[in-house]
This record gives structure tokens, sequence and C-alpha cells, in this order.
């Protein structure tokens, strides 16, 4: 039997609402050449029974026990055999041209590994909730994921440098869609077509909102750090091994949005989160990279923050010996994060009686505004 062109991979979780119009949207592409993976992820409703009343030689089924999202697009992608793989998540709707569009871009473009449109969002009552996906951007890659699964479709020779999807807990269900598109496009070329081609269903206790009331958010992007610095590491040629100025700074910010998105939920205490995940994943951070300045301005941010004036000047010791290293950040948010660590770090070693060292950050923090 001859291969398809495509392969479609679609993990379903508890998905019997929804599921049938997924599968239908894709059922209606105008690209046929494709076969569609569905990979039954240990539901406990009627998942199974509803992709099985849908008739179609190209629908192909599989059932494991539950392991989240990325051992079931693992198992698809190991069922599958097309030339290009694409994915579709059991609650979203691929538009008519999405495989066609993707399909014959990567066709016409060899030295492209990985390509990927845009998603609209709605909610469950069909309210727009705006549009997701952006023009690649490396840096940005690194501390955001402009792309969600749907909306993408890679080679299957960009598994052989990239590897499968990382099934590690810390990963289970959040960030792990970020881990792997990290992974393809460290070693192959990126495209963005500008085409909203997929529907995207934002359920109102998504994986996102579950994620931060269990602070897996957290432990996932510690997980997901500590990975990339181990890579950067093993490629460190002289100074610093982050891959730009502000690539910790980023990450924290992501770290502060996941706390007041869980405190106001009501799931947590944002002190509680920084005493317990976020404090203790830059301590492991800085020991993986001691020399990077940026790091321990982090480290005296979350300790000024967490009104630790000991901690604070602690931290601020070691990195007024690192001063002399430049940050070239140019996002005035990023910026700002940068002058409150500084500010912080002045006035608690004023506090300390530390006048050389305080003066010695005034002075960065003048450079810095």
């Amino acid at each position: 039997m001859a291969k398809p062109k495509v392969s479609v991979i679609m993990p379903a979780y508890n998905a019997a609402p929804f599921i049938g119009k997924s599968i239908a949207a894709v059922l209606n592409q105008t690209l046929k050449d494709f076969e569609l993976i569905v990979v039954d992820d240990g539901s406990t409703d009627k998942t199974v029974e509803a992709v099985k009343t849908i008739k179609d030689p190209r629908i192909k089924v599989f059932s494991k026990k539950n392991g989240g999202a990325a051992s079931a697009r693992n198992v698809g992608l190991k069922k599958s055999s097309g030339e290009y793989v694409a994915y579709c998540d059991a609650d979203d709707r691929f538009a008519e041209g999405h495989l066609k569009i993707l399909a014959d871009f990567l066709d016409a473009h060899p030295e492209v590994g990985l390509a990927y449109t845009k998603a609209v969002a709605v909610n469950t009552e069909g309210k727009d909730m705006g549009t997701w996906g952006e023009v690649f951007d490396r840096n940005r890659m690194q501390y955001f994921c402009v792309m969600v699964p749907s909306i993408t479709m890679h080679r299957r020779e960009c598994l052989d440098k990239a590897g499968y999807w990382d099934e590690d807990p810390a990963l289970k269900n959040i960030h792990e869609d970020w881990d792997f598109f990290l992974r393809v496009t460290d070693d192959y070329k990126v495209a963005f077509l500008d085409a909203p081609t997929v529907l995207w269903l934002k359920l109102p206790e998504g994986l996102f909102i579950q994620s931060i009331k269990n602070k897996r958010y957290f432990s996932g992007l510690e997980y997901i750090l500590k990975k990339r610095m181990k890579k950067f590491l093993s490629k460190k040629k002289k100074g610093k091994i982050s891959p730009f100025d502000g690539y910790f700074f980023y990450n924290f910010r992501s770290c502060m949005d996941a706390a007041k998105e869980g405190q106001r939920a009501g799931a947590f205490k944002s002190a509680e989160v920084f005493e317990s995940n976020i404090a203790p994943m830059f301590e492991d951070l800085s020991k993986m990279d001691k020399g990077n300045l940026e790091i321990w301005l982090v480290l005296v941010l979350i300790y000024f923050l967490m009104k630790k004036s000991d901690k604070t000047v602690e931290a601020a010791e070691i990195a007024v010996k690192l001063l002399d290293q430049k940050l070239d950040i140019s996002d005035r948010n990023i910026v700002n994060l940068v002058v409150s660590s500084l500010k912080g770090a002045v006035y608690e070693l004023g506090q300390a009686g530390e006048k050389e060292a305080a003066a010695k950050f005034a002075a960065k923090l003048k450079n810095a505004t």
C-alpha cells in the first residue's frame, strides 16, 4: 500500500462530545491523500465509540493507558507513515484547505522542515478569543511557544534529529508542545504562513488553567529550562551560556504572570509559589551557569519581592562581581524588571551598610535607565 502524503495525529482523552466534528473537518480537507491516526489516551467516556461510528478507511484508531498528550502523539507517530506529519487535537477543527496549504508549501520549499499557520481561538459558546500564531522568532521561541500543535506540519525526517515528544511526567499536558517544537526548530528551518486555518477550542477549565492550579506549569517550565541549559552548556564556547540577553528575565516574567493567574483563581498565594517553585528554580539555574549576571539579578529581584533582605544581599554580593557584563535588552518591560532588581539591590545593600557595593549597583542602574 502506498504511503499517504500526510499523517494527521489526533490524541484524544474524554473527547466524545466534540471529536466527531474534529474528525469531520479532517475528512473534509481538499487534500485527500492523508491518514488520520486517532489515539485514545485512556478515556473513561465513549470517545472510542464515537470515533468508530465514522466510517472512512483513512481513519485508524488505537487505545492506550492514560499518559498524556505527548505519549498519545508518540503512539500515533509510530503507527503512521506519511511523508508529512500534522497534528489535530480532538477539540480543534481544520479549515478545509489547511492540509493542502501546508503540504503545498513544504513541497515548494524543501529547505523548510516545519511550517505553521494561525489558529482562531473560540470559547465553548463560539465567542472569538483572538488568534494564535505569529512570525517565527528564534529568541522568542526560547521563552514562549509561538505555535500550537494543530497549526503545524513537519517533515517526518525532522524526527531524526528532534526525536519524539518528551513523555516526562513534568511535561504531562503542559509545555510538552513547546519542548518538542523547540527541538525541531533547533535543527530545521521554520516558516510561518499568515493564514487562519484552524479553529482552536478553548475550554473554560483548559489544560493551561489546570496546570497553573496544580503548579505543574512551574515544574514543567523548570524542567524545560534545565533541559535547555544542558543543551546550551554543551555548545558553550565562552562567557554566558544563555541564548540571548534577557532570556532568564523573560522566563521569570512568565512565572510571575502564572503566579498572578493562580492567585486570581484562588488556587494559591503568589508568595507560596515564589517560595516553593520560583526561587528554587532559579537557584538551581544559578548553579548551572554560576557566572551569569542575569540569573543573579533575577534572584535579587525574587528575594526582594519575597522581602528576604539577607538573601537579597547575599545574591547581590555575588552579582556585584559580575556587573561588568553587558545586558543588551530592548524590550522595555524586561528592562523595567532589570531596573527593579537593581533598585532592590541598592536599597538592601544600603540598609546593610554595604555602601561600596550599593554604589556599583547604582552606577549600573544609571546605565540601565
